[in-house]
């Protein structure tokens, strides 16, 4: 950081790829208060700063006060190294930008008064407390066409008509978006029409290739979310979703399920729907990733939904586990299933730890170990160490 503070009037740099670190949030953060440190100290006046940033968040004096008195403590020592407000030529900052900390929507609402602009490709937000930047002003602080992926995740969106309201808005102002994920944010249960109108938007974003809803509740209502989709969609992710019978029928006819590399419906009770979902597998003929982990199958059914599973011939990684361990006679017949994959790489078959039998979670982890042993000893015995179990 010390390095782009310092930079001279005629440094020939002008960009800073820092994209990638998908997982890193300290690293966002950390960039984001360039703006803030490159500011003489003087200059950090918490009456001044608070009416730069109101301009684009939702934020309180108060919170800008205490914001600065944070920086001021962290910073104590870099201050007195650091050529404030030292004038250069602009430095566009690429990153993965996961507004998930307050210090990265402030840094992105101070960037215009320094030599430091942001960018990214890839967006991540969640709700922050006391801090507020509304994604219908994305395009005051980022590119919009430059926006491909994008998370938002905040759970009472849906009973809040404003912000549902900006959220459309802010959709309809991101030509690019590639890939969007809403988790735990769509819920019909709450506002039926949120759902519909949120498939009017969807239709209008012509670049849209993935669709993720893990954890929204879907209910009977996947239809009114999909239904008119003409994109090429290749990932769809409904986990948890609490998929009904007509949802999977849904599917069964939606124009664009056979086109999907990746579909994911783990985690909804599909007791009733087993021989919906094996017509629905037969259409899947593009098909790289599909899961359908913990949705109530038997040990038959699952012997069942495999043997289907190996005329798709693309199928690299495939979902199927149970809540509890199968029995060995039952792993084996599905994982001898499983090697007619021939493409097959991954294979989530194992429970979660808590599942197996055991005094207390060391006994519980070693079960598992051992039936996972009992699992690759089948694999090898039928040539497909390749297939990796999970």
């Amino acid at each position: 950081m010390c390095g782009l503070l310092r930079q001279k009037y005629s440094s020939r740099l002008r960009t800073v790829n820092l994209s990638g670190f998908k997982q890193d949030r300290t690293l966002c953060r950390d960039i984001c208060r360039l703006p803030l440190l490159w500011m003489p100290p003087a200059d950090r006046d918490t009456e001044k700063i608070y009416d730069i940033l109101s301009q684009t968040i939702d934020i309180t004096e108060e919170k800008v006060q205490k914001y600065l008195n944070r920086i001021k403590c962290i910073y104590t020592t870099m201050d007195a190294h650091v050529p404030h407000g030292h004038q250069f030529p602009p430095i566009t900052i690429i990153l993965d930008c996961k507004m998930t900390l307050d210090d990265v929507p402030i840094g992105l609402a101070l960037q215009n008064e320094t030599p430091f602009r942001f960018a990214c490709q890839r967006l991540w937000t969640e709700r922050i407390s006391d801090v507020n930047l509304p994604l219908n002003l994305l395009h005051r602080v980022l590119e919009p066409r430059d926006l491909t992926e994008l998370e938002i995740e905040d759970r009472n969106l849906c009973t809040d008509d404003d912000k549902m309201e900006i959220l459309l808005e802010a959709l309809s102002l991101l030509p690019n978006i590639k890939s969007l994920s809403l988790p735990n944010t769509i819920h019909c249960n709450e506002n039926e029409a949120a759902v519909k109108e949120l498939n009017k938007v969807l239709r209008t974003m012509t670049n849209l290739k993935k669709l993720n809803f893990p954890l929204c509740n879907l209910k009977d209502n996947l239809s009114d979310l999909l239904t008119g989709l003409q994109q090429t969609m290749t990932f769809l992710s409904l986990r948890d979703c609490r998929l009904s019978e007509a949802d999977v029928l849904f599917l069964l006819e939606w124009p664009l399920t056979r086109g999907l590399f990746d579909l994911n419906v783990s985690r909804n009770n599909l007791r009733n729907s087993y021989q919906s979902i094996l017509s629905l597998l037969e259409q899947l003929e593009e098909i790289r990733c599909f899961s359908l982990s913990y949705c109530c199958f038997s040990p038959a059914e699952l012997r069942n939904i495999v043997d289907v599973a190996s005329k798709c011939t693309n199928i690299k990684t495939l979902g199927i586990q149970s809540f509890t361990p199968l029995s060995e006679t039952d792993s084996q017949m599905i994982l001898k299933g499983c090697c007619l994959l021939t493409n097959l790489q991954k294979c989530l078959m194992l429970p979660e730890c808590h599942a197996f039998l055991g005094s207390n979670d060391l006994d519980r982890f070693d079960n598992r170990e051992k039936y996972l042993e009992f699992c690759d000893n089948i694999l090898s015995d039928l040539k497909r160490d390749d297939i990796e179990l999970e």
